[in-house]
């Protein structure tokens, strides 16, 4: 599996420690200088462990996603890029993008929230606009995705982990003729 982790806000002056702390974690970096990165690089492990899955600072993706912006979707929820990885499943490669959307409630959770039912459009707008873009990008160079699978988290979560308070929606898509198409299965 590559790890891509969308690196922003990494301080002038503290961009070599981010740096430094990513490359002894077995990763190769491309990192840029905008403003404060403390937490984030301090949240990085730089544990033994951690060199079987090297992390990739990428600002931007092949195809130009970016955690740098909010990405404006139909239900008008904010939403932000976490991270965009691909992975092996049975042969076939994966395109994962994972969003941020700390406003997503469980089904029935009522409130001011968005249930499944109202991020449903904005995940398939996410594959069919940012999905498909990354899809594209990265079959110029040559690789073979054979699914987009787009997550919507109401907070943080590493990937492969689980937390029961943490609120997923998943949606799987292959990209036919320039547009996903949701998989059923």
């Amino acid at each position: 599996m590559t790890r891509f982790l969308l690196v922003r806000n990494i301080p002038a002056g503290g961009s070599r420690r981010a740096v430094a702390r990513a490359a002894r974690a077995g990763g190769a970096v491309l990192a840029v200088c905008l403003s404060s990165l403390a937490a984030l690089a301090a949240a990085a492990p730089a544990q033994a462990d951690d060199a079987a899955q090297p992390v990739r600072a990428v600002l931007p993706t092949p195809g130009g996603l970016s955690s740098l912006a909010r990405i404006a979707v139909p239900s008008g929820q904010p939403v932000e890029l976490l991270e965009a990885v691909v992975e092996e499943h049975e042969q076939e490669a994966w395109l994962i993008l994972r969003y941020l959307a700390p406003q997503i409630v469980r089904d029935g959770g009522g409130g001011n929230g968005f249930d499944h039912e109202a991020s449903a459009p904005d995940l398939d707008y996410l594959c069919n606009s940012e999905g498909v873009r990354e899809f594209d990008a990265r079959a110029r160079q040559g690789a073979q995705i054979h699914q987009v699978v787009v997550t919507m988290l109401n907070r943080p979560l590493e990937r492969g982990t689980s937390d029961p308070d943490v609120i997923q929606f998943n949606e799987a898509y292959r990209v036919e003729d320039g547009a996903c198409m949701m998989e059923f299965y």
